[in-house]
């Protein structure tokens, strides 16, 4: 913001950061973040004309929140409906709005699968299977499980699908049969995971 504000939004901006400083306490990074979002609704809702704080419409707080949000990823999503409702607040504060309009700029849903997980590096993978190392039933099973995982990159139905007949031992390869597209497809069978399947067929 500069020293010294020219236009009408200039001058609001600058009492938004007096208010997120003095007010709500708010640190210098988290304000610089504010306004930047802040100036953004304020270019959305009235452009270069001036700011008629009566005509604000939940249509375009609303729009703002859901055009801002779908540009973000994971908890930055969040920043768009958090700025807005904070300052609808100030303008309260100030004596321009009445209370109420703020609950309009509703925090966009987070799905739990938006993001995609980090692969395993190859020493996690490691860890992962020897905590299977034991020879107990169970352990002979989890490590049948984590091999064709982690060595073939079958997905959990494909590994619980399997069948004897899947296996060709003497080719030394295996066969995943797709429930939903009919396909197969071959897959080599390693050595280190051919044992872990016959310890599992023996001793599981």
């Amino acid at each position: 913001i500069a020293a010294s504000p020219h236009t009408e939004a200039e001058q609001w901006l600058l009492r938004y950061a007096q208010y997120l400083d003095h007010v709500c306490g708010t640190a210098a990074s988290t304000r610089h973040h504010y306004l930047r979002m802040a100036r953004c609704f304020l270019a959305a809702c009235f452009g270069t004309g001036p700011l008629a704080w009566p005509s604000l419409q939940a249509r375009q707080i609303s729009d703002f929140v859901q055009q801002e949000a779908a540009n973000k990823h994971g908890g930055s999503r969040k920043l768009p409906s958090t700025v807005v409702r904070s300052l609808l607040r100030f303008l309260v504060f100030s004596g321009e709005l009445s209370p109420g309009l703020e609950a309009v700029a509703l925090t966009p849903r987070q799905s739990t699968h938006d993001a995609i997980p980090q692969r395993l590096t190859a020493q996690e993978v490691e860890g992962v299977l020897a905590l299977s190392a034991g020879e107990t039933p169970v352990d002979v099973r989890n490590r049948a499980i984590l091999m064709l995982l982690a060595r073939l990159g079958l997905r959990a139905c494909e590994v619980v699908n399997l069948c004897l007949e899947d296996i060709n031992w003497h080719e030394a390869r295996l066969v995943i049969r797709s429930t939903k597209t009919h396909h197969e497809r071959v897959l080599p069978l390693s050595q280190d995971v051919g044992t872990a399947l016959a310890s599992y067929l023996c001793w599981g």
